[in-house]
């Protein structure tokens, strides 16, 4: 499989994760230091990986609330063969987001090792 089409692979599983609420994939698409990074037009708001899991652990999950999936994928910037940068819009519904992706490749696979977002609409 080529590199994009890796990435390609990890957007499609980003988006079902966040539909799903799916712990097991979340886990595996992120490396476990990433941070989370949000900003409000004030402050910028951090989460670990670990608060990120209990966020989600919490809510209910968009498929479960009879929402539909939604993401796309704006850009992919591959620099190289061990790094990128992937502009999504993703949704857990009622918000959706603008999500900048840093990936990073260990041991051949692709991981998210930070995440950048904001707000659209809630």
């Amino acid at each position: 499989m080529s590199e994009l089409a890796s990435i390609e692979q990890l957007t499609t599983d980003y988006f079902r994760s966040l539909h799903e609420g799916d712990l097991e994939t979340i886990r595996r698409l992120y490396h476990p230091a990433c941070m989370l990074m949000c900003g409000d037009g004030r402050d910028i708001n951090t989460m670990t990986m670990a608060q990120y899991l209990e966020v989600v652990s919490e809510r209910v999950p968009p498929k479960e609330a009879g929402q539909p999936l939604f993401g796309s994928v704006v850009s992919i910037d591959l620099a190289g063969s061990e790094t990128a940068m992937v502009k999504v819009n993703s949704a857990v519904q009622p918000r959706f987001f603008e999500d900048y992706l840093t990936l990073a490749k260990e041991a051949g696979a692709w991981k998210i090792v930070a995440k950048v977002y904001r707000v659209i609409s809630s």
